[in-house]
């Protein structure tokens, strides 16, 4: 009984050892359970007591992802335009004059191009590493910091921009032409 009593204590000694280890490990790593705004690691850099802390806080990295949708030409599509003809007669002499007559005269349909747009996703991720200086120095919210980073990024690398269609299209070819005067041969 003894010896088994032993064994169990031992094993839980073993197996909270462990626990206590792993999690002096996760926290050596940066894996901190402390969750801080921008704003409050600004606060951190400034004044590290306000935190519980001696020192400021160091290997601060500022993560950034960018998504922008934008609409890019397409192949052009082929749309059918109505036309129309009206053709007006009127018969003239020295002696008579004849009341101007008007008809519609069959024509042509029109077959122009027009504009279709595929939807493309733009994006950009990057992690950039800071100091406290940095970060108390910059005028700004988290938001406006990454997306100064992003658009210095893509401005120097067009690489670093992965772009993919959506599956979204548009076609400008199917609206239909209306006119404002009304029906066409009303004046």
């Amino acid at each position: 009984m003894k010896t088994t009593l032993a064994i169990l204590s031992l094993c839980a000694c073993f197996v909270l050892g462990s626990l206590a280890h792993a999690q002096s490990n996760g926290q050596k790593s940066g894996q901190s359970s402390q969750v801080l705004t921008f704003d409050d690691l600004k606060s951190a850099c400034e004044n590290p007591a306000r935190f519980h802390n001696q020192i400021a806080p160091s290997n601060i990295q500022i993560s950034c992802q960018d998504l922008q949708y934008k609409w890019v030409p397409d192949n052009e599509g082929i749309v059918n335009m109505p036309t129309s003809r009206m053709v007006t007669s009127a018969v003239y002499s020295d002696k008579y004059s004849s009341t101007p007559i008007s008809a519609p005269v069959m024509t042509e349909i029109q077959k122009t191009g027009c504009p279709q747009f595929v939807e493309v996703v733009e994006s950009v991720e990057t992690v950039r590493a800071v100091s406290c200086d940095e970060i108390t120095a910059y005028k700004g919210t988290s938001i406006d910091f990454c997306a100064d980073t992003v658009n210095s990024l893509r401005a120097a690398n067009f690489n670093a921009v992965n772009s993919k269609q959506t599956g979204r299209v548009m076609s400008l070819c199917g609206s239909a032409i209306g006119d404002k005067r009304g029906q066409r041969g009303q004046n």
